[in-house]
């Protein structure tokens, strides 16, 4: 083998371990964005769901969540034009409070658990593609 050979096989190998390391740099920024979209926004959606329903345990009203306060505004479970089917102007049946508290609880739940399926699988594929 010659000498420019040699030199070119080098800079080919320097030049391919320089992209495979910038590809592993990108796959871990990648990552770090993709755990905080996965992760957070789904914690950040199930936040309200956790207070409301320590809120609504310790007034002992399980209503609390859904009805209007003092001042005639809903909480976060209610408050805006896309959520206002879940609020209770006055008490109704239990069917009623069981279908607003499990649409809570089963979409803070779904989020939470596609979340980290999804952040758990993206990382396997990650791990696949590092070696």
């Amino acid at each position: 083998m010659t000498a420019a050979a040699t030199t070119a096989a080098l800079v080919l190998e320097t030049d391919l371990t320089a992209l495979v390391w910038g590809v592993r740099i990108m796959l871990v920024v990648v990552s770090l964005g993709l755990a905080l979209v996965l992760v957070g926004m789904p914690v950040v959606f199930s936040r309200p769901v956790l207070t409301e329903l320590l809120r609504a345990r310790a007034l002992g009203d399980p209503w609390a969540p859904f009805a209007p306060d003092g001042a005639g505004r809903y909480g976060p479970l209610a408050q805006n034009r896309h959520w206002a089917v879940r609020r209770a102007p006055a008490r109704r049946t239990t069917a009623g409070l069981a279908w607003r508290w499990g649409w809570w609880v089963v979409s803070a739940v779904v989020l939470v658990g596609g979340g980290l399926v999804g952040f758990v699988s993206f990382m396997r594929l990650v791990v696949t593609f590092w070696i």
